[in-house]
């Protein structure tokens, strides 16, 4: 079972960050996190740039909402399309690209390592934040 669907990320909703600057052309998207001082530019080419584009046009998206479009557009197995997005999901959201919104009502707690101060930072939905753990 990948990560995004043992953690229930299908209930989750996906947006772009709000402080994300992005351009892009046909085949191609490039963003970048506007708030980490050492974040650089990261592109994504072709399938990964629709990826990004369907999740652009519909501003907020679960991740079976996502797979569904991307499965009505892209011939391909279902099984290695949902493997693709869930890494590239996964990749972008630890890139502070993507944000996912817990679902209405919730307050799961969820960890991400900061890699700045080496800690472990526990987010809620409401909000709130704490630096509580070594993330060795």
């Amino acid at each position: 079972m990948s990560s995004a669907e043992g953690s229930g990320a299908a209930d989750h909703t996906l947006r772009i960050g709000a402080d994300v600057a992005w351009t892009s052309d046909a085949a191609r998207v490039v963003a970048l996190d506007l708030v980490d001082p050492a974040a650089t530019p990261f592109a994504l080419e072709n399938t990964a740039a629709a990826v990004w584009e369907q999740i652009a046009e519909a501003e907020e998206i679960t991740l079976e909402a996502l797979l569904q479009e991307l499965y009505d557009t892209f011939d391909g197995d279902r099984t290695l399309i949902r493997a693709d997005v869930e890494r590239l999901i996964e990749d972008l959201l630890a890139r502070n690209l993507l944000v996912q919104s817990e679902p209405a009502g919730a307050e799961v707690w969820s960890g991400q390592c900061c890699r700045a101060r080496h800690t472990t930072r526990s987010t809620c939905a409401s909000g709130g934040s704490i630096w509580d753990a070594d993330c060795s």
